[in-house]
């Protein structure tokens, strides 16, 4: 009889319930709470990377003048600027022109590209694994491509998103001139 007492006074004791509940929710509710403000300051850096991208696009389009590397080079500047310094970050300006006499039906084909930071350079071969991604141009024609990357690392490593690398591609047109000339001088 006394044990069965003791174990209805134990079931119907409300003391300490708080406490408990305490200790199981508190660690669940600070992961959601870091997992949240992770998620949305990647939505925030892939959202500024994306931003910078069409700046430095926009950028070249409208160069009357010779474009060189140390031009290029302080595009990238502007971008790591603009993305608050990021790691391992890189720039590639590609020029593309149309020609309609390739292949069966046309290719594009590069007239120049630089890549910053020892990156690697298009050439004819790489850029049609880009073909899909181009506008349709005119003979004579040149588009820009700009592509970008850096390397992304969460805030709190709460296994919510990995480090991996952002990439960015904006094709453009030149605004004022025919095509934005090159020198590696």
């Amino acid at each position: 009889m006394g044990l069965r007492n003791a174990l209805r006074r134990f079931r119907k004791d409300s003391r300490g319930t708080i406490s408990a509940e305490a200790i199981v929710a508190l660690p669940l509710l600070i992961w959601t709470h870091l997992a949240t403000y992770e998620y949305f300051d990647a939505f925030s850096i892939i959202t500024r990377n994306e931003k910078a991208t069409y700046t430095l696009a926009d950028m070249i389009s409208r160069q009357t003048g010779t474009v060189t590397p140390t031009f290029i080079d302080g595009m990238l500047s502007l971008y790591d600027y603009l993305n608050h310094q990021p790691a391992n970050s890189w720039v590639r300006v590609t020029t593309i022109g149309w020609d309609p006499n390739a292949g069966s039906s046309g290719q594009y084909f590069v007239m120049w590209s630089y890549a910053t930071n020892n990156g690697v350079q298009l050439d004819d071969t790489t850029l049609q694994s880009y073909t899909a991604r181009l506008p349709n141009i005119a003979t004579g024609d040149s588009l820009i491509m700009v592509e970008t990357s850096m390397t992304y690392t969460p805030a709190f490593q709460l296994a919510v998103l990995p480090t991996g690398d952002l990439q960015q591609l904006v094709v453009t047109r030149p605004r004022i001139s025919p095509q934005v000339d090159w020198s590696n001088s």
